[in-house]
């Protein structure tokens, strides 16, 4: 509160200042037309001490209008008190003048302050003072106008940012269960086939959501940790594959402090593995790369299963991994991504997808 008086007072002490040095500058160049000019400085200092009392009075009327505005409800109910606050102005005013007049020993107390020269006063100064009080109203309302805006458009940005992170859990709560899903059907079918192995599974998937539930609300992370995060689902498949599944990894170093979404390879893998790995009678592979193109990190998910030539992703793709993980980047970094479809290790199937270069 102390500070915006302080600005509201430093406002209109320069503003009415540039009020009076333009008067003054039009009152001067008028007298040296006329061929009597005046002295600049007396002249400045004259309309400056004019203009400095109502730079004084702009305060409290400032505040009268954002306390209570002539709002379209309320604006008939407050107008006498905006009379009132006028009327106050203008004996203020008037008696500062005098007090003014006074101080600056241009006349005596008796005359400065005699009734019915300051009512004389009051009445040849009514148009002036008047004009001044609106102004200073009209200025009031249209600053408060400007606030409400911008008080708008901040609550604005904050929902929009609320309802995009309530969106991205949405999306990563959805992962989980279908994650989930997969892998208690992979211990089922372990727990009749070989029950350490199922044990290990479960040891990796206690892990796992241990550190998922570590970094609830958690969009971003280090790649660093994200492909830490893989290693214990990918352990997981290891140990249901065999020898069966050979996984590769070709990350440039500098590209593990770079920022990705949470929990953005996984889906993304087991697609791989699902779709690809999977269906093929004989060994499989994947291969993830992270490089760096310009200011973008890339990375790419390969496999060497059936194959599916290299289109776009469309907003109407199948399946929850690569409809989540469209919608999950487009939520984060609107057009500064990209996920295409590509051809993988073999003729196989890849995914890749870029997103903005951003050190943790």
């Amino acid at each position: 509160m102390l500070r915006r008086t302080l600005v509201v007072c430093a406002v209109s002490l320069v503003t009415w200042a540039l009020v009076g040095v333009i008067a003054s500058s039009r009152e001067y160049v008028a007298s040296a037309e006329r061929g009597r000019a005046a002295a600049w400085w007396p002249l400045v200092a004259s309309w400056l001490r004019c203009y400095g009392i109502w730079a004084l009075l702009t305060p409290p009327v400032w505040f009268l209008t954002q306390r209570l505005p002539l709002t379209s409800r309320q604006w008939l109910r407050r107008l006498p008190l905006y009379a009132a606050a006028a009327c106050a102005f203008l004996l203020a005013s008037r008696s500062l003048f005098a007090l003014g007049a006074v101080v600056w020993r241009t006349e005596s107390v008796q005359a400065a302050f005699d009734p019915e020269r300051l009512l004389r006063s009051i009445v040849l100064a009514l148009h002036s003072d008047m004009a001044a009080f609106a102004g200073i109203v009209l200025a009031g309302h249209f600053a408060l106008l400007l606030i409400r805006h911008k008080e708008r458009e901040r609550r604005a940005a904050q929902l929009e940012s609320m309802l995009r992170l309530a969106q991205l859990e949405t999306l990563k709560m959805q992962l989980n269960p279908h994650f989930l899903f997969n892998t208690l059907n992979t211990i089922g079918m372990l727990m009749r086939e070989d029950v350490k192995r199922a044990s290990r599974v479960l040891t990796e998937l206690s892990d796992l959501l241990r550190k998922a539930l570590d970094n609830a609300g958690t969009q971003e992370t280090p790649l660093r940790d994200e492909l830490a995060l893989l290693r214990h689902y990918l352990e997981i498949e290891q140990t249901r594959f065999g020898d069966r599944l050979r996984i590769a990894l070709h990350v440039a170093p500098e590209a593990l402090d770079v920022k990705v979404p949470f929990f953005i390879l996984q889906p993304l893998v087991e697609n791989a593995l699902r779709h690809g790995v999977a269906r093929r009678p004989g060994p499989g592979a994947i291969e993830i790369r992270a490089v760096r193109r310009e200011d973008q990190l890339e990375i790419e998910i390969l496999d060497n299963g059936e194959g599916v030539r290299g289109e776009p992703v469309k907003e109407q793709t199948n399946g929850i991994g690569l409809a989540n993980t469209q919608a999950r980047l487009e939520r984060l970094y609107g057009p500064r991504y990209c996920l295409r479809l590509i051809g993988g290790i073999e003729n196989g199937f890849g995914v890749a997808f870029s997103v903005p270069w951003k050190t943790a």
